[in-house]
């Protein structure tokens, strides 16, 4: 049997496991576990994808936000005496 490893995802354990009960010939059933796990992993990770994304963005904009406030502030962001 397969045992995830610290380096695994989640999708390589359940592709890995799938696999390894499909080929062993196991119950349809654990078959279709393993690929409705796999599934929802994948489903998670494009949800996660496109979140990383929006926050991305949502950093640019407050990013572009407040380089914008420093120049009618007159602050250099990038000098090291304005804590």
């Amino acid at each position: 049997m397969i045992l995830p490893t610290k380096k695994m995802t989640v999708i390589e354990f359940a592709r890995r496991r799938m696999k390894e009960a499909d080929r062993q010939g196991e119950d349809d059933y654990i078959i279709q576990y393993w690929r409705a796990y796999l599934d929802g992993a994948e489903s998670q990770r494009k949800e996660d994808l496109k979140r990383l994304e929006e926050l991305n963005d949502h950093i640019k904009e407050l990013d572009k936000q407040i380089n914008e406030l420093a120049i009618m502030l007159g602050v250099d962001l990038n000098a090291e005496d304005h804590v």
